[in-house]
């Protein structure tokens, strides 16, 4: 059989420094930085030739109590987050498709129990988000777009 190869790329942009993004696909690393403001285009090509299920996970780290910024009436004036934008497999973007096939894990920064709740592209709390997609890509797009 032969290899096809599928390009995985994503936008990663933060609000502020000290907050870490570990991307893993199938638990291994393809990309571990502190973005900046300035969004950065990741980009990693991986191995469609065989059938199966797949996790892509986005590990946010390093937010602390002092990133979020509460006034008087309770409301959040200042935060610290990372953004995943522009989800894409062979530049074919997932759009809306990634609230319906992701995930997102944390506890409000050790505030609450655990939660899971629907991906919206931020993230502003410790956590991880857990993308779920099958190879091959084609065929999984089509049959969940």
């Amino acid at each position: 059989m032969s290899v096809t190869t599928i390009k995985l790329s994503f936008c990663v942009a933060a609000t502020g420094p000290d907050l870490r993004l570990i991307v893993s696909l199938d638990q291994a690393v393809i990309w571990d930085d502190y973005p900046g403001a300035d969004p950065v285009m990741v980009e990693h090509l991986f191995d469609d030739s065989v059938e199966g299920d797949h996790v892509l996970t986005f590990d946010m780290r390093g937010k602390r109590p002092e990133h979020t910024k509460i006034d008087s009436a309770g409301m959040i004036t200042q935060d610290r987050c990372i953004s995943v934008t522009d989800i894409a497999f062979d530049d074919i973007q997932l759009g809306h498709m990634v609230t319906s096939v992701s995930q997102y894990y944390h506890n409000n920064n050790d505030t609450t129990e655990p939660v899971s709740e629907t991906f919206y592209g931020v993230m502003g709390c410790n956590g991880r988000v857990e993308l779920r997609f099958a190879t091959p890509v084609y065929l999984w797009l089509l049959e969940n777009m």
